[in-house]
């Protein structure tokens, strides 16, 4: 379905390469991150898991969850 001003959005070629590679490249950096603080990334961002969820899977509080994703994120930055 063509968009109503006719302009293309979808990604060419050199956007879709890109993108693969950021997404390697963070693969990789999560990779690299504590067991535990890896676990609560993917869990929540690849698998949808919310952190009451999480944090029953891994016998941590929520809250604890929640720090260790903050710390996470910024090991990541």
């Amino acid at each position: 379905v063509e968009p109503e001003d006719g302009i293309d959005r979808r990604p060419n070629a050199y956007e879709s390469l890109a993108w693969r590679q950021l997404n390697a490249q963070l693969d990789r950096e999560i990779d690299r991150l504590p067991e535990r603080e890896a676990a609560i990334i993917r869990q929540h961002y690849e698998n949808g898991v919310s952190f009451s969820q999480i944090a029953q899977l891994l016998g941590l509080s929520k809250g604890r969850v929640s720090q260790l994703h903050a710390l996470a994120l910024a090991r990541l930055r």
